[in-house]
């Protein structure tokens, strides 16, 4: 299934906090809140899996991927 055919609210530029932009120079704004809006439909609230692309990582032949331990990403605090 792909998760486009998934019924998600989609996001668009009005449910975006202005406080979160602040970064971005008005042009750069404005740009990005015209592209949400205009590819709403690939943009949702909720995070999930999608197969919509895939990837293949060609290796050199008689080589053998290293393999890790998992390690866990610790997440910094918001400041205060």
């Amino acid at each position: 299934m792909n998760s486009l055919d998934v019924t998600k609210r989609e996001l668009s530029s009005t449910e975006i906090d202005p406080e979160s932009l602040e970064h971005l120079t008005p042009e750069q704004w404005t740009e990005f809140l015209a592209l949400l809006d205009e590819f709403s439909e690939c943009f949702s609230e909720s995070p999930g899996f999608s197969d919509a692309m895939g990837h293949r990582i060609v290796l050199k032949e008689g080589l053998k991927p290293k393999k890790f331990q998992a390690s866990r990403i610790l997440e910094r605090p918001e400041p205060d």
